[in-house]
């Protein structure tokens, strides 16, 4: 639950069925006399894999109290998001060593009012579970795009591989 620095008020109404999920959720805030449909969201499930659209919290982090990557701290941001359902149980014999594994991918579309305005934010999370007591989480987080800033395949394939802002002029 994200907490507000303004009084607020807000109705939520959330249903799932067996491939569709939804939540709505509008919030007022008083002191500013705005709405805000935070943690608003669509989800269909395809077989294993669900799909989302909307403004989801990320809590990214091993600890339940602190997060260093992703937190509920800050409002969401619009985007799509693409997870497992159910983890996933290597059948190979040497993979079967992984345990469990769960991933997650976004991008989601930034804020105007930034140095950079309409910057995509792209994250990944893989996660494996080789015993009930250990948790190894593997997450990228690149920022990308943006007024002025390229958004074509060679970027995204560059950000996905790690070689970011490589011979870039990153003056404002």
């Amino acid at each position: 639950q994200r907490y507000y620095s303004n009084d607020n008020f807000y109705y939520s109404h959330s249903n799932a069925h067996s491939k569709l999920a939804y939540k709505i959720k509008i919030s007022k805030d008083l002191d500013k006399d705005k709405y805000f449909f935070d943690e608003s969201y669509i989800s269909y499930r395809l077989k294993n894999n669900v799909i989302s659209i909307g403004r989801k919290s990320r809590w990214w982090s091993p600890s339940e109290r602190t997060s260093l990557i992703l937190s509920n701290a800050a409002r969401p941001t619009y985007g799509l998001d693409f997870q497992n359902y159910i983890p996933i149980k290597p059948n190979s014999k040497y993979m079967k060593f992984l345990g469990n594994l769960d991933y997650g991918f976004f991008v989601n579309k930034l804020e105007k009012n930034r140095e950079v305005s309409n910057a995509l934010l792209f994250g990944n999370r893989i996660t494996i579970r080789p015993s009930s007591k250990l948790d190894i989480s593997l997450i990228r987080l690149a920022q990308f795009g943006g007024k002025g800033r390229p958004k074509n395949i060679d970027t995204i394939i560059n950000m996905l591989i790690g070689r970011d802002n490589a011979s870039s002029n990153l003056s404002f």
